[in-house]
């Protein structure tokens, strides 16, 4: 049988393990969920804006997000672009495109690598990014920092 140490927790923030103890005297914690869609999903709509956001902490630590996403498309998309707009710990302001739009019916693959590393103190907001004139679709997506 083997055995799994119990994390020690401070609230919801994991507890190092000290050295003298076998452990590192670090923790790198664990992803934990920030902000979701509900579980119908945010139907695309004929306009832009925010879908879902997540306020990083201002503790002067580097930051992890991670976006877990699936679109079903169930009639042909014009535009409909899914983007995440982030802030780099160099502080440079950047937009990925999540989801291109224009996509055909069905389940949609993202475009691009979802997770990366932020700033602290800034906001991550997944958004969609631009109109969708033709078509249905919805997206359904979660948020994951630390």
């Amino acid at each position: 049988m083997a055995f799994y140490p119990a994390i020690a927790t401070a609230g919801s923030v994991p507890v190092p393990i000290p050295v003298a103890d076998g452990g590192t005297g670090v923790t790198t914690g664990a992803l934990v969920l920030q902000a979701a869609t509900s579980s119908g999903g945010y139907v695309l709509v004929n306009g832009t804006g925010n879908i879902i956001t997540w306020a990083v902490p201002n503790d002067g630590k580097q930051h992890r997000v991670l976006i877990l996403a699936s679109l079903n498309v169930s009639s042909e998309e014009t535009g409909g672009s899914i983007t995440l707009a982030v802030q780099d710990p160099g502080g440079t302001n950047g937009t990925h495109t999540i989801y291109g739009g224009g996509s055909g019916a069905g389940s949609v693959t993202p475009t691009t690598n979802c997770g990366m590393i932020v700033e602290a103190g800034t906001t991550v907001t997944l958004a969609q990014g631009s109109a969708l004139t033709v078509g249905a679709a919805t997206l359904y997506a979660e948020l994951w920092g630390l």
